[in-house]
């Protein structure tokens, strides 16, 4: 088949997973044996290398906004309606010169949803991948075409698109998935540190991975962090994920810095994904402390992965990654004290982290694997 992936931003331009897994949702139906070619925009400032030069990638659409240091909209109606008319005449030329088998979209946000109606009228199959819990916009926009197909990413974000009326209880459920053979010792050649005791000198390694903001939950993780201290337990925490909220991370290194514990704590920026397989198997534990429900949360496929025990918040469909005391363990959304009598319970009991790591791994890539997904949609298209 010959498929059309249409979406707003496309790594290496790309925030934060979901980017990330439109890039493999191409590459597994490649590896199937099928072509795509992307269509997206050219958000340059999320690429500072210039990295985005690829002959299958064709970065021309243009967006009502930016999401350069958070998220700015166009106000004006005649320049929202200017890119809308450049948006549908770079789709129509693109349809109609070349011979398709299918179209997938993946995030619209800033594009929005005046390009479906040029994208259905082809009678091509069109999926559309929603890897958001809040709908991408209202529902009277649903395309009512039997060839267009909602998709959601996780059970959480159908159910929230169905309360909005947007999609119907038996629509499918595709997660995004991960490449998870990438990740793990026989990728990187690395063993996970030695079992932790909560003394300084085998403390427990804890990793966080997610963009910097407020609603990622880093700050509950360093409260925890910080309460652990207090409870003679030694840790060592590494950070990476790229600034999308001023002085967030300022703030927590401020907080840190208060308690002593500003030299435990390493924030090592945005990393590539081989980068991030490696950052994995530096430490024992993964937290995924996010406060507003997630679509999915792909780093925590890629952790487990990578063997880490999960604690997660579980929060939207990131809680169906974990089954609480047999591949990980969650904690209350928010709640500090509980992450860390968490975090202490396995600083205390590393065999856990041996079970939890080792189930996880197993789960991640029995359920989760990029081309599991990729096979999915490839039956959906064939439909």
């Amino acid at each position: 088949m010959k498929l059309l992936l249409i979406t707003n931003l496309y790594p290496p331009q790309e925030l934060g997973g979901y980017g990330r897994s439109m890039a493999d949702f191409a590459w597994g139906l490649r590896e199937l044996g099928h072509t795509v070619k992307v269509i997206c925009s050219n958000a340059s400032y999320l690429d500072p290398q210039n990295n985005s030069t690829n002959d299958s990638i064709q970065r021309n659409l243009l967006l009502k906004g930016s999401f350069k240091d958070g998220v700015t909209h166009i106000s004006n109606l005649l320049e929202r309606r200017r890119i809308d008319e450049h948006n549908n005449q770079v789709l129509k030329f693109t349809l109609e010169n070349e011979n398709w088998d299918g179209v997938l979209i993946g995030n619209i946000d800033l594009i929005e949803h005046e390009i479906l109606k040029t994208l259905t009228i082809t009678n091509l199959p069109v999926i559309h991948h929603i890897g958001f819990i809040t709908p991408p916009f209202d529902s009277i926009y649903v395309p009512s075409e039997k060839n267009y197909k909602i998709v959601s990413a996780s059970k959480a974000v159908r159910e929230s698109l169905v309360a909005a009326g947007f999609a119907r209880n038996d629509s499918n459920v595709i997660y995004p998935g991960a490449r998870v053979e990438l990740f793990g010792e026989s990728v990187t050649g690395r063993k996970l540190p030695n079992p932790p005791d909560g003394s300084s000198s085998r403390p427990l390694c804890i990793a966080f991975a997610g963009l910097l903001m407020e609603t990622k939950g880093l700050h509950v993780l360093a409260e925890a962090i910080v309460k652990l201290h207090y409870k003679g337990i030694s840790s060592r925490t590494l950070i990476a994920g790229g600034t999308f909220q001023k002085g967030y991370q300022q703030d927590l290194e401020y907080f840190l810095d208060q308690h002593n514990l500003k030299d435990s704590v390493t924030f090592t920026g945005r990393l590539d994904r081989s980068q991030l397989a490696r950052f994995f198997r530096l430490s024992h534990v993964f937290v995924f402390p996010s406060i507003f429900p997630e679509a999915f949360g792909i780093v925590q496929a890629e952790a487990m992965a990578s063997g880490l025990t999960l604690i997660s918040s579980g929060v939207g469909g990131s809680k169906e990654l974990v089954e609480h005391g047999v591949n990980g363990l969650l904690f209350n959304n928010q709640d500090s004290d509980d992450l860390c009598d968490k975090l202490h319970t396995l600083s205390m009991q590393p065999d856990l982290i041996k079970k939890f790591g080792e189930k996880g791994e197993q789960f991640a890539r029995e359920k989760f694997s990029t081309m599991t997904s990729a096979k999915k949609l490839e039956n959906l298209f064939r439909e």
